[in-house]
């Protein structure tokens, strides 16, 4: 145990504190493709506060109907879907 003195004590809470990600590991931001209206801003992973205010202006762009200072279309939810990576093999 890390900490000896603590063995005994009941688990009151946990967090996992989880970092959503794409399967190509880009960033998803724009408008859902079959619910008109829904814009979504996610898939940052680790990278979350560094990209927070790149990844806002583009979805801010997109929202307000602005020219996009970036090409959106690479960030479009579903781009990415078609990158997965292949699975993580454990036996070797």
């Amino acid at each position: 145990a890390l900490v000896p003195a603590l063995r005994g004590c009941p688990v009151e809470a946990h967090w996992a504190g989880l970092r959503p990600a794409s399967p190509a590991g880009v960033p998803c931001i724009g408008e859902h493709p079959r619910v008109r209206g829904l814009f979504v801003n996610t898939g940052q992973h680790r990278n979350g506060m560094l990209l927070a205010p790149a990844c806002a202006r583009l979805l801010a762009d997109l929202l307000l109907g602005r020219e996009a200072v970036v090409a959106p279309r690479a960030y479009a939810p579903g781009a990415a879907a078609a990158g997965r990576p292949e699975p993580i093999r454990c036996d070797g």
